[in-house]
């Protein structure tokens, strides 16, 4: 048996429409003072450090357009319920 490659995804996006550096900037440049994500960089350092970034990342996001597949790693999260009252004793509650 040989290696079979996957087939490309259909995207939300058309193939041609690419992400640029300037827009990741604008992106990082707008990011709102949150909680640090599974990766623990805060949202202040990605602001800072942008123009860096924006190379590095257009290029990741442009390579997962044109693949057709998301990184297994992006599609991870840590969600932490936060509780509506001070004592919750049932889902509805957080």
């Amino acid at each position: 048996m040989s290696y079979q490659p996957t087939q490309v995804k259909l995207t939300a996006a058309p193939r041609d429409s690419l992400i640029s550096e300037v827009y990741v900037v604008q992106l990082l440049d707008t990011l709102k003072p949150t909680a640090t994500g599974l990766d623990g960089i805060p949202a202040w350092f990605l602001r800072l450090g942008a123009p860096v970034f924006a190379t590095p990342l257009a290029r990741l996001f442009n390579q997962t357009i044109m693949e057709g597949t998301v990184p297994q790693q992006w599609k991870t999260a840590a969600i932490t319920p936060i509780p509506k009252v001070p004592h919750p004793t049932k889902p509805s509650e957080f």
